[in-house]
């Protein structure tokens, strides 16, 4: 008795393909899964380098150190996050008027920074607090005023100041 397969050979050929097709797919998916863990798992996965932009008062070291951010961290604790990363860097410091994260080459991390300028300064038991543009006093205190900015002394009130 013969088989059924050896009296159609279309049958034959029709099986092999089905079978091919099935393990061509199975292989590339598992392929994609490769390459996805390869990249979660090499180098091109971390922040290699991070560039800072549109910072006058603040050095890189400090903003680095506010966001929180070092090199070699995960490049995903910044995407998808970058919303409430700004929010929290903004309400954490009050110099900070608006930050924007932005990726480029896998693992470049542009930080783009722009901060409230200083309006002057306030005298405050022996030290200098920074006054903003934004009408905030901030708790950064000199020993001496800087620059050619007013020194606003003697306001009874903080609404006057403001002003």
């Amino acid at each position: 008795m013969q088989r059924i397969g050896a009296k159609l050979p279309r049958l034959k050929q029709q099986k092999q393909r089905r079978l091919a097709q099935r393990m061509g797919l199975l292989i590339g998916i598992f392929v994609v899964i490769l390459l996805i863990s390869g990249y979660f798992v090499s180098p091109l996965s971390h922040i290699g380098q991070v560039t800072v932009n549109g910072n006058q008062a603040m050095s890189k070291k400090q903003v680095l150190k506010m966001t929180g951010l070092h090199h070699g961290d995960s490049i995903y604790k910044v995407i998808g996050r970058e919303q409430k990363l700004a929010k929290q860097i903004k309400s954490d410091n009050v110099r900070v008027q608006q930050i924007r994260f932005s990726v480029k080459h896998l693992n470049h991390l542009t930080i783009q920074l722009k901060e409230y300028p200083t309006a002057g300064f306030v005298p405050a038991n022996g030290y200098y607090r920074v006054a903003l543009t934004s009408g905030v006093v901030s708790n950064e205190k000199q020993q001496q005023p800087s620059g050619n900015y007013p020194v606003y002394d003697k306001f009874k009130s903080k609404t006057q100041l403001l002003k």
